[in-house]
């Protein structure tokens, strides 16, 4: 029961104790890092991350320490050691399985033959958008492979799944384009 309840709870708390390990962050700071690194498999909203760290100070798994910056004041958290161990339990939960939530395969699903043209245009800016993914996942392999810093072969195994995810789906949209025209020469 343990075990279910720790996979349906909120996991920003995590993202953001790992980006924590790296470092002193602000809120800010964490969202930019986020939206650097983790995006494209995880993201959070400022609305999410600031509730989020307050709530973990309270309970003493980060700790913000006031910094003055000219007329305003930083608040950049770092994690304690409860924080590290929080952590290190959850990464040895097995992850929950998710649910997918594709728009794509919505639309897809309730399209009808009339809608082809639709669907087609659909899969092309799926392609166009998958294309530009796939460049930016390889870019990012280069420079990983060429820092190979700490921790290295877990972000490039992060990586590889994120590239042979969009080649999976480049293959699928061909296959779906060749079905569709099928059906459009049958009727």
């Amino acid at each position: 029961m343990e075990t279910t309840k720790k996979n349906k709870e909120n996991k920003t708390r995590y993202a953001l104790l790992g980006l924590l390990l790296e470092g002193k962050a602000t809120g800010y700071e964490l969202k930019k890092k986020m939206d650097s690194s983790l995006v494209y498999f995880w993201s959070e909203s400022f609305g999410q991350i600031y509730p989020t760290l307050k709530q973990m100070e309270e309970e003493g798994l980060v700790q913000a320490e006031e910094q003055p910056v000219g007329d305003k004041i930083r608040y950049p958290y770092s994690i304690t050691n409860k924080g590290r161990q929080v952590l290190r339990e959850w990464l040895a939960i097995p992850p929950a399985a998710e649910i997918i939530r594709n728009e794509l395969l919505l639309k897809l699903f309730f399209a009808q033959p009339q809608d082809k043209d639709t669907v087609l245009a659909h899969l092309s800016q799926q392609r166009l958008q998958n294309q530009s993914l796939q460049r930016t996942f390889e870019q990012l392999a280069e420079t990983l492979q060429v820092s190979q810093q700490a921790g290295w072969i877990f972000r490039s195994l992060t990586l590889e799944y994120g590239l042979r995810a969009v080649r999976a789906e480049l293959e699928w949209l061909t296959y779906a384009e060749r079905e569709i025209a099928k059906l459009t020469m049958a009727r």
